[in-house]
């Protein structure tokens, strides 16, 4: 993610604008996967073993309706500009800002990540916790927004799982951001990559390279992200007056289903995260490249 650093406001506004447009795009497409994720995560894992992505799916749809596994998608395109807009959008200027005050490229990318993450998951906070709740629920669409909003005071919606998903949204981003551009970044200025280029410069290489980028990154992301991922699912789903603590949802999972437990909805977290990372910034670099 390499891009020409300027202050105009107009160039501040596009980084937005794609981040929101590489972000929602990535939704359309991972949403139903992201439904499978939420209700595997609240399923006590079988004696034998995890529980079948797709035949979790299967259910749904023999429940429910085949339209069932896009409930939840309108707080999730809302939470996609916000969320999106901002991780991504705050990522770059962070990350020059704190380049000069940081002991190498790398921890810029660190700390830049946190801090956007935390940002935009704060920001988001209320739509995340609207949309598990309508993904988790058996009604209708409507009738589950419906109760997905009265459940809480707009004070407890606000709060709803807050410390968990700031904690993910700080994670997910530093693992997904800075293992995509660490991992481009070294790629594009090794030898090889310069070889390749002086003999056959396409923009088939240059999205090869942002493919492989991506699903690398998806699997980083996966990994070290889906214990955080399930306390939040746990946290924003409870009852105010039944809210579980980080420590006690851990304590919850493993004492439930071991500490297998805390890698539960691994395979649908990456069939998310691999096609969502994928989209996102194969549409956030197109458009930053194609805009002016």
């Amino acid at each position: 993610m390499q891009h020409t650093p300027t202050s105009t406001s107009t160039s501040t506004l596009r980084r937005f604008a794609t981040a929101a447009l590489a972000t929602s795009s990535a939704t359309l497409v991972s949403h139903p996967i992201d439904l499978v994720k939420v209700r595997l995560q609240l399923q006590r894992l079988p004696a034998s073993g995890f529980h079948s992505s797709l035949a979790t799916a299967a259910a749904v749809v023999r429940a429910e309706g085949a339209m069932a596994l896009y409930k939840g998608l309108s707080p999730a395109l809302a939470r996609a500009v916000v969320y999106g807009s901002l991780r991504l959008g705050l990522y770059e200027p962070f990350k020059q800002r704190l380049q000069p005050y940081a002991p190498s490229t790398t921890s810029a990318m660190l700390a830049a990540s946190l801090l956007s993450g935390g940002v935009a998951a704060a920001a988001a906070n209320p739509l995340e916790a609207i949309k598990v709740r309508m993904q988790a629920s058996s009604a209708g669409a409507r009738s589950s927004l419906l109760a997905a909003v009265r459940r809480d005071s707009a004070a407890q919606l606000l709060l709803a799982g807050l410390g968990p998903h700031l904690a993910r949204g700080a994670v997910n981003t530093c693992a997904q951001l800075v293992s995509y551009d660490w991992l481009k970044h070294r790629i594009v200025a090794s030898r090889w990559w310069e070889r390749r280029l002086a003999s056959s410069a396409s923009l088939l290489d240059e999205l090869l390279l942002q493919v492989g980028c991506a699903l690398v990154s998806g699997v980083v992301t996966t990994t070290v992200t889906v214990p955080i991922d399930l306390c939040k699912t746990f946290a924003m789903n409870a009852a105010s007056n039944e809210r579980p603590s980080v420590l006690a949802s851990v304590r919850h999972l493993v004492a439930t289903d071991g500490a297998r437990g805390l890698l539960k909805s691994w395979v649908p977290t990456y069939a998310r995260l691999a096609p969502h990372t994928l989209v996102m910034f194969l549409v956030y670099e197109a458009a930053n490249r194609l805009l002016p």
